[in-house]
């Protein structure tokens, strides 16, 4: 499929709305969404998957919406010039946790309830990234 199109087969629950959410400030690694197709224009509650995208400036209004699950540590000014279309080669991504991480998923046909299914990694993220930076 096109680039941005894909889909890892399992969705990733939202976190956007608890207490300790991150948010969207320049250089943030975010889970794209799908769109509810009941509600033009606002994404479908846990329709995370293998989409992502980098911040390169605040994007308050996307909290709301968009679960942040990592940062940019070095090469922000790499990410700065991408554009739409641009095809990214090699990305390294560093974990900080002491621990390995493994994500919670979401079945694709069971979108309501969540397993502790471990997930392949999710599409390479963004020049020297920190997953739940």
């Amino acid at each position: 499929g096109a680039v941005g199109t894909g889909d890892a087969g399992y969705k990733i629950p939202d976190e956007n709305t608890r207490d300790d959410r991150r948010l969207h400030f320049a250089g943030m690694l975010a889970m794209d969404k799908d769109l509810d197709p009941k509600v033009p224009g606002k994404p479908a509650a846990n329709s995370a998957g293998s989409r992502w995208y980098i911040t390169v400036a605040p994007q308050e209004s996307r909290n709301q919406n968009y679960t942040v699950f990592g940062r940019v540590l070095d090469g922000q000014e790499i990410a700065d010039q991408i554009r739409k279309n641009d095809e990214v080669i090699k990305v390294t991504v560093s974990n900080l946790r002491d621990k390995e991480y493994i994500p919670s998923t979401l079945s694709e046909a069971t979108p309501s309830s969540a397993e502790t299914t471990p997930a392949a990694p999710p599409a390479a993220p963004a020049p020297a990234a920190s997953p739940g930076g």
